[in-house]
């Protein structure tokens, strides 16, 4: 990524039973997350926007990166072949820019 504003990355998203998720993202070159930016994995049954979202899963985010660490009671749940988004939520004045970092499919990789 260039630019904290550059389109989202198709990437798989894998999981595995019994094994937390950890993340960390951080910012491109030297930029910086603005303050008050949010962030959260949007895990849903399909591609469709409207189909059922199985899970959210909040980001920590500091200037410099945003961070996850989902217990495996939560991934646990997530099925093969669901759709995650990677959202970003930077404050832009009195508006907030809304941004895909990374897209794609969850790919278990189960005993």
């Amino acid at each position: 990524m260039a630019t904290l504003d550059a389109e989202g990355i198709k990437s798989k998203l894998i999981l595995q039973s019994g094994q937390d998720f950890q993340l960390t993202v951080h910012p491109p070159g030297t930029q910086e997350f603005p303050s008050g930016t949010t962030a959260e994995i949007v895990i849903r049954e399909g591609r469709n926007p409207t189909s059922t979202v199985l899970d959210t899963w909040t980001g920590v985010v500091s200037s410099t990166s945003i961070t996850w660490w989902v217990q495996t009671a939560k991934t646990d749940l997530i099925p093969e072949r669901a759709q995650y988004l990677l959202l970003v939520h930077i404050p832009q004045g009195s508006e907030t820019l809304d941004r895909c970092f990374f897209y794609g499919t969850i790919d278990r990789k189960d005993a």
